[in-house]
C-alpha cells in the first residue's frame, strides 16, 4: 500500500501548527517593536529639537535677572537658557505655543511629554550631583526628557547638553 496513515498525517499538522504559532508570535513581536522604534525616533526628534532651540539662547539674561524663568509663554518670549528651567508640556508645543495635538496639519504627539531642567554646574565638573543654586557658575547643564506612556511602562529619551559663558582669551 502506498500512502500516509492517519497518524502521520496528524504529527505533520501538529508540527505545522507549532511552527506557524512560532512564527506568528516571532511577527507580532517585531510589530510591537517596531511601534517602539517610532516612539523612540519622535522622542528623540522632539528632544533634539527643544535642545537646539534652548542652546540657541543666551547664556545669562539680557535684563540681569536672577536664575529661572521670568519670561511669559510662548517660548518664543524666552531670552536665556535658565528661562527653560521647569518648563514642561504635554503634548509638546512648537516655539510659537501651538501645541502637537493633531488639529488640521500639525502632528499628533498627544502622547509625549517634553520637559526641562537646567542647573548651575562648576566648569570643571559637568556630572557634579548638587549643582549650585545661586547661579554664579560659568556652566549650565540642560536636561531635555521626553516621556510617553507605553504598554509596560513609562520609556523616556533625555539629551544632556552643558552651555558656558563665553570668556575671551585675555591675551
Amino acid at each position: 500500500m502506498k500512502g500516509f496513515t492517519l497518524l502521520e498525517i496528524l504529527i505533520v499538522i501538529v508540527i505545522f501548527t507549532i511552527g506557524v504559532v512560532i512564527l506568528l508570535g516571532a511577527i507580532s513581536t517585531m510589530i510591537r517593536g517596531s511601534g517602539d522604534i517610532e516612539s523612540i525616533d519622535i522622542a528623540t526628534n522632539l528632544a533634539r529639537d527643544m535642545m537646539d532651540e534652548i542652546l540657541a539662547k543666551g547664556f545669562d539674561d539680557p535684563d540681569g535677572s536672577a536664575f529661572g524663568l521670568e519670561e511669559t509663554e510662548p517660548r518664543n518670549n524666552f531670552d536665556d537658557v535658565d528661562d527653560y528651567d521647569g518648563w514642561s508640556k504635554n503634548p509638546p508645543q512648537d516655539v510659537n505655543g501651538t501645541p502637537y495635538d493633531g488639529t488640521d496639519t500639525i502632528p499628533d504627539y498627544s502622547a509625549f511629554t517634553r520637559a526641562v531642567t537646567v542647573e548651575n554646574v562648576p566648569e570643571n565638573d559637568f556630572d557634579i550631583e548638587a549643582p549650585s543654586t545661586d547661579g554664579t557658575t560659568d556652566a549650565k547643564r540642560i536636561v531635555v526628557t521626553v516621556s510617553w506612556a507605553a504598554l509596560g511602562g513609562n520609556p523616556s529619551v533625555e539629551l544632556k547638553s552643558v552651555a558656558t559663558e563665553y570668556h575671551p582669551d585675555p591675551r
